[in-house]
């Protein structure tokens, strides 16, 4: 089966791959055993399937729980999500949501920064390293994501976050509203940006070991 997909997905006519992938997911009945296959186009997506290192497992049976799991600050890039913010109404409706809000707490503007024009890419990279700008827009990303998820049916049974992300996972959670989260890593991002410089460092040790220091 996997050899008939790859050959016909690099025949003469062909479907678009994301058409394929759509069939793939939603027009088959449910098999005992699932394949995955990772690819940009059709013809990686055939030689996968040709070369058979595909990820091929039992299906899982009932109904998995989920978990939603945010990054901390780093994880952050300009144009981020611009393909769902273009397509998909909830998810541009909870950020937008998110950048009027923000408009009390900061000096700029959530959209503008984060889906510049292409001769802007490189200035607002610059921008967004500023915790600032970071923390707030990685924040309004991943509550974005979340509300698009949800409204898809895939609900968290349990939420965590790192750093930044502890408060995205609060939030989501329903322990602080929206604009609660969102003035909260406004001001801790301005916090950290008058803070001295500084460094960090891990230490692969016991309590114990360390203890003696």
């Amino acid at each position: 089966m996997q050899r008939r997909l790859a050959d016909a997905q690099t025949a003469a006519g062909a479907p678009h791959l994301a058409d394929a992938a759509s069939t793939w997911q939603e027009g088959r009945p449910g098999f005992d055993d699932r394949a995955v296959v990772v690819g940009d186009t059709a013809l990686e997506v055939a030689a996968t399937w040709r070369e058979a290192p595909a990820v091929r497992k039992p299906a899982m049976q009932g109904n998995p729980s989920v978990s939603f799991m945010f990054p901390g600050q780093g994880s952050q890039y300009p144009g981020m999500g611009r393909g769902l913010y273009e397509s998909r109404p909830v998810f541009r409706d909870a950020l937008d949501e998110c950048a009027k809000i923000l408009g009390k707490y900061v000096d700029f503007d959530l959209i503008e920064l984060m889906y510049p024009d292409e001769s802007e890419m490189e200035a607002a990279a610059a921008e967004m390293q500023r915790p600032s700008r970071s923390l707030p827009c990685l924040f309004a990303m991943q509550y974005a994501q979340s509300k698009l998820w949800m409204s898809m049916g895939v609900k968290p049974e349990a939420l965590i976050g790192h750093s930044m992300g502890e408060n995205t996972a609060l939030c989501v959670a329903g322990g602080i509203t929206l604009e609660e989260g969102l003035s909260l890593v406004a001001v801790r991002g301005k916090l950290q940006e008058r803070a001295p410089e500084g460094g960090m460092v891990s230490v692969m040790a016991s309590p114990e070991d360390i203890g003696r220091y």
